[in-house]
């Protein structure tokens, strides 16, 4: 089910209606952990900003592909309450999906999705190296779910999204390297660094339900964002627990 009325596609043989475009606004706030031991051991707690910007289009009844555009800000402080990590983060991404829609109201798609990202890290408290850069590019196998059902007089959907990195690259600085010695003295030390399960274990989902008024629909659900990896023997994680709510069009 889709809120998009240029042209619809329509399976033959059972009639469903699939709108062929489908924009989703999100703006979510929750709890953030952020560990990042070239900055500090300790852990960071704190609160989390995001918005999300993602437009889907069914190219057919079965082919669909995606565009989703993330950003977020986080405030963390850890137990001792004497500093700050503020970070802010930027994310790109691309996906493709193929449906199976032969089970009544449940529409399930498989594929993959190549993402981009960048941002960094600032300590307040740090006087040397008190930044830290993130960016790097991975591509994840994904799953979309969307089931149908009828409540309160109205069509409502429950929706599905998840992806788990497979393989990618990022940028990390080894222990006890700084910015100064990789940008300004050239000094190269292993900086891009190849990511799998193994070293860079993440999983992304969000669950929403879609209630639909005359022009949109109201979104609202669950975002939970886990990312870590262990490189140049440093350790990071940041993750998130967050409400969204939004609309979809």
């Amino acid at each position: 089910m889709g809120f998009a009325q240029e042209w619809v596609c329509i399976d033959s043989i059972s009639g469903t209606v699939y709108a062929p475009t489908e924009k989703v606004n999100l703006f979510s706030i929750g709890y953030n952990s952020l560990l990042d031991t070239y900055l500090s051991p300790e852990h960071y707690s704190g609160f989390e900003l995001r918005y999300i910007r993602e437009e889907t289009k069914n190219t057919s009844y079965v082919l669909s592909h995606t565009w989703t555009m993330q950003g977020m800000v986080s405030d963390t402080e850890p137990r001792s309450e004497k500093a700050s990590d503020l970070s802010a983060m930027a994310n790109l991404s691309f996906g493709m999906h193929y449906h199976f829609r032969n089970i009544t109201n449940l529409d399930i798609a498989f594929g993959g999705q190549a993402e981009l990202f960048a941002g960094g890290t600032y300590n307040t408290r740090n006087g040397n190296n008190p930044a830290q850069l993130h960016a790097g590019f991975d591509i994840a196998p994904s799953v979309r779910a969307a089931y149908g059902f009828r409540l309160f007089r109205k069509d409502m959907q429950l929706k599905y999204v998840a992806s788990l990195p497979l393989v990618g690259i990022q940028f990390s600085p080894a222990y006890g390297q700084s910015y100064y010695e990789i940008f300004s003295e050239g000094n190269y030390d292993h900086n891009i660094c190849f990511c799998s399960p193994a070293n860079a274990l993440s999983y992304t989902q969000r669950l929403t339900l879609d209630i639909p008024f005359k022009r949109f629909a109201l979104t609202f659900g669950y975002l939970g964002d886990y990312r870590q990896a262990e490189m140049n023997s440093l350790k990071k994680h940041y993750f998130t627990h967050s409400f969204v709510i939004g609309w979809t069009l």
